[in-house]
């Protein structure tokens, strides 16, 4: 029989497993948004570059103009190349930033899995004790 020593045990242990748990998948769930922003940025950065060199191909006083919106409005071609490489910056402290963030998850992470490791060892440890000790007391109890 568990008395309510064992009980307040038991639920402490369960709210512990249940907080780690949760605080498991809240990093899991960051982890992904962070790939995906990742992701993204790598797309538009690579986008801007590759847009930035189509520039550099073409004669410095070609018209060209720059999508604001719905609209475009006439912009020098050395404007719109300063513009690529302010956003082509910005997308690669962006990409080393959510790098470093990814890599703190990641740790996290496995900090986090072994936390549940060691707690649900810990729980079954004490559970398989508890069924010998009442074992031990039916047998003395039969004889």
């Amino acid at each position: 029989m568990v008395d309510k020593k064992e009980q307040e045990d038991d639920q402490r242990r369960f709210k512990e497993l249940e907080e780690v748990n949760d605080n498991l998948q809240n990093s899991r769930r960051q982890k992904v948004s962070v790939e995906s922003k990742l992701r993204s940025t790598a797309i538009f950065k690579r986008k801007a570059e590759l847009t930035k060199e189509e520039l550099k191909q073409m004669d410095q006083k070609m018209i060209t103009y720059k999508a604001v919106g719905r609209m475009f409005i006439k912009t020098p071609i050395d404007k719109l190349q300063e513009s690529l490489s302010k956003k082509i910056n910005d997308c690669a402290s962006n990409i080393e930033s959510l790098t470093k963030k990814g890599v703190y998850l990641d740790n996290e992470i496995k900090s986090k899995e072994q936390s549940l490791k060691e707690l649900q060892q810990e729980h079954l440890s004490i559970v398989k004790a508890r069924k010998e000790s009442s074992t031990s007391e039916a047998k003395s109890s039969i004889s």
